[in-house]
């Protein structure tokens, strides 16, 4: 019979990845294809065809591990393995003109150079950007490798005003959650105007905001560090040139508070806050906005609602026209009670008492007038005698404006015609109905 023999070949079923930092290894040596057979095992630890190895750490990194498989004590095949240990990516450093901080302060126009340095296996990704968003410098992530990966991002800007911001270096390869660091870099400089508002002609158009009878506000943005305040302000009453000489502002009338942003540090806002003003206060204010790098002066418009400029006149005229229709009320209630015949209480009392007034002078009968038709008269006799008695309304005074005649109060009580005769003529009259004569008659023509 015949017998071959065939030599076997070492296999493993260990990850030929990266092994994550923490995890653990559990693999197998086996041989395949030998006759006979043989047998295999992991030279460490010696005796056993298992390797396990628990919560593996970064310094494990590039251990290696050899199968062997054997015939009696010749080894006729092996094969090793190599841990290979992955972990997250960190930033060792961030560093701003070799100087690690959290920030720094420079002046315009220096060059401002900033270095993160990254450690991650595989090698991290990584990505500096400036205040303003952009990338200022990248690199790719690599790939797993038997050596530390540490990688260094460097970018550099010429400082200006609007640089002031927050500087970012990100790293991340993978592995866990990415890293973020900052670093803030303070620009320093005098105000600039940021929002330019160019009008017809190339002139700059200017801002303007209407007062009513609440307090009005008008932002102005500006790129400066440190943070500018208002140091001066003036008034003009028409647009100003090179040449005009502002008046001081009155009062708190024109406010002005200026704060950073907390998201885009470079930007400042001041805010111009109207509070109380009247019609004179319209026109145009200058105001002077600076900080110890310098300043800027900066123009705006207040106009003052028409029907609103000043609301002191505005409720002086209401009160004006709510008297004078109380007035009118009050005079056309008087008259339509005098057309009525109406009278208050206090003038009715006065009445009263110029009706004694009245009655308590003493009215003669006229002389020479007779009474005709039988009985006594039961009515009163009208005539117009000459010479006779003065009227009883001749004695009247000028406190007696106003009061009704006594006489007014007395009524026909029949309606028969009666005869008179004059004293000196002896001429007839005849007298009709009382009932169509007027009300109110002279009381010297009454005779009883």
């Amino acid at each position: 019979m015949l017998y071959v023999t065939v030599l076997p070949t070492a296999h493993t079923d260990c990850p030929t990845d990266y092994v994550m930092e923490g995890n653990n290894v559990d693999c197998t040596c086996s041989s395949t294809d030998g006759n006979p057979a043989g047998s295999a095992v992991w030279r460490v630890p010696s005796g056993s065809s298992r390797l396990v190895l628990n919560d593996v750490r970064r310094d494990k990194h590039g251990d290696s591990y050899v199968c062997e498989v054997k015939w009696s004590s010749d080894v006729v095949s092996n094969v090793t393995f190599s841990l290979q240990v992955a972990y997250e990516a960190t930033i060792s450093s961030f560093d701003v003109n070799s100087v690690t901080s959290d920030s720094l302060t420079v002046n315009t126009s220096d060059t401002v150079t900033l270095t993160c340095r990254g450690v991650g296996r595989p090698s991290p990704e990584m990505t500096l950007s400036s205040a303003t968003k952009d990338a200022i410098g990248h690199i790719p992530q690599g790939t797993p490798s038997l050596q530390d990966n540490v990688t260094a991002v460097t970018g550099s800007v010429t400082a200006q005003c609007r640089d002031t911001g927050i500087y970012t270096c990100e790293a991340s390869n993978g592995v866990g959650e990415k890293q973020t660091r900052r670093v803030t870099v303070f620009v320093r400089c005098k105000p600039e105007v940021l929002d330019n508002r160019p009008g017809d002609g190339g002139r700059m158009e200017i801002p303007s905001l209407n007062f009513t009878t609440k307090a009005v506000r008008l932002n102005f943005h500006f790129a400066a560090y440190p943070t500018p305040q208002l140091s001066d302000i003036k008034f003009f009453p028409q647009r100003p040139n090179t040449t005009s000489v502002g008046k001081p502002v009155k009062g708190n009338t024109i406010q002005v508070a200026c704060s950073r942003h907390t998201d885009d540090l470079f930007n400042v806002t001041c805010a111009v806050t109207v509070n109380d003003i009247t019609s004179s206060d319209a026109g145009f204010y200058q105001a002077v906005i600076g900080n110890s790098l310098g300043d800027v002066k900066v123009l705006f418009q207040v106009t003052v609602n028409g029907g609103e400029q000043d609301s002191s006149l505005g409720v002086g005229a209401a009160v004006g026209v709510a008297v004078a229709v109380m007035v009118v009320i009050v005079v056309v209630f008087f008259v339509w009670l005098w057309r009525r015949h109406w009278v208050l209480p206090c003038a009715a009392a006065t009445e009263r008492e110029a009706d004694v007034r009245m009655e308590s002078r003493n009215v003669e009968p006229q002389q020479g007038i007779e009474h005709h038709g039988q009985g006594q008269p039961d009515d009163y006799e009208i005539q117009d005698i000459e010479g006779t008695t003065p009227s009883e309304y001749a004695s009247l005074k000028i406190d007696d404006i106003g009061l009704r005649s006594v006489y007014s109060k007395i009524t026909p009580t029949s309606t028969s015609t009666r005869t008179t005769v004059t004293a000196d003529t002896g001429q007839v009259y005849e007298n009709t109905d009382m009932s169509s004569r007027r009300p109110y008659v002279d009381a010297s023509d009454y005779k009883r």
